[in-house]
């Protein structure tokens, strides 16, 4: 659903410029991941190969510059130099995290053509939003790329386990139990009893699996899947559910909840229940 005027959903623009409702995506193959980066939408297969639908105007296809004209359907396949684990990008600009680890990049601030970022040996996960790129590296270090600047990458955070993005903010979880991100004043949403003086960190009282921060909360499980919430005011919920949290993800003021039973539930940013 959304915007299709350059056949980013994989339609033709002439007949569904723009929709409301989820419409079949005509896909052909089986999709095992699927990204949408600006106006170009990039689907994984089950055999690790990807495809692309919508605008090429950078390049971010990898197969050179292509005309700006809407295009319909899923008829290109970036040429990858391997088979795709996972795929991101920001605008006009794509990243391709291969099975063997190592990350290619084409379009905005690189090259018509998917080239390997020699900086990152071996990555172990990518993720993007409008705003922001970013990269964890098999020994635990994370960097981010801004979209204003493409070819620049930042490290961010050592010793990291897992990490989100919200906006132009990353948020993530060390090994050693710390919660973080990178805008300066959320330390004022920690808890005091969190903060342990030795260490100059905050850490909860109970094993973080995962966090994500949505507007002025974050959103936190433990290692048995239970849920929490942590609000602008320093007050920290646990939050019942049917069943135990599986997975993560966030999209702007917007966290998905995937329970184990396969079931899915949606947080927004006002402190309301899934």
């Amino acid at each position: 659903r959304g915007n299709n005027m350059l056949g980013q959903l994989g339609l033709d623009p002439a007949a569904a410029a723009d929709s409301q409702q989820f419409l079949p995506a005509d896909y052909a193959g089986t999709p095992l991941k699927v990204a949408c980066v600006g106006r170009t939408s990039f689907v994984i297969d089950t055999n690790g190969s990807l495809w692309a639908a919508g605008e090429n105007r950078w390049g971010q296809m990898g197969a050179g510059y292509g005309i700006t004209a809407p295009q319909a359907g899923w008829g290109t396949q970036i040429p990858a130099p391997g088979a795709a684990a996972d795929v991101a990008g920001t605008t006009g600009r794509v990243l391709v995290l291969l099975a063997d680890g190592s990350l290619w990049s084409a379009g905005a601030g690189t090259s018509q053509e998917l080239q390997r970022i020699q900086q990152f040996p071996m990555v172990v996960g990518i993720s993007s939003s409008p705003q922001l790129a970013a990269v964890l590296t098999v020994d635990g270090v994370l960097y981010q790329s801004p979209a204003s600047d493409p070819g620049q990458w930042s490290l961010t955070a050592r010793n990291v386990r897992s990490f989100h993005i919200f906006g132009d903010t990353l948020c993530w979880v060390t090994e050693d139990n710390c919660v973080s991100n990178s805008f300066g004043d959320a330390a004022m949403y920690m808890p005091e009893e969190w903060y342990q003086e030795e260490t100059g960190m905050y850490i909860p009282p109970f094993q973080v699996a995962d966090a994500v921060q949505a507007g002025g909360r974050l959103i936190l499980t433990d290692q048995n899947g239970g849920l929490y919430t942590l609000s602008g005011n320093g007050a920290v919920t646990e939050v019942p559910l049917p069943n135990a949290v599986a997975n993560l993800y966030t999209q702007n003021e917007t966290v998905v909840l995937e329970l184990e039973d396969g079931s899915v539930q949606l947080m927004w940013d006002d402190d309301g229940p899934p």
